[in-house]
């Protein structure tokens, strides 16, 4: 792999990394959200 063009690969896969993480940071916020809802009961 050419210099250039893994750079640009490393650049794509951490791109899709961080959104990953924040997709799954956002959903273990909600979890978080309806667990706590849950615990607490009516």
């Amino acid at each position: 792999m050419s210099g250039g063009h893994g750079g640009a690969m490393r650049r794509g896969i951490n791109g899709l990394c961080l959104k990953a993480r924040k997709a799954v940071h956002e959903g273990a916020n909600i979890d978080w959200a309806g667990n706590s809802e849950l615990l607490r009961g009516p």
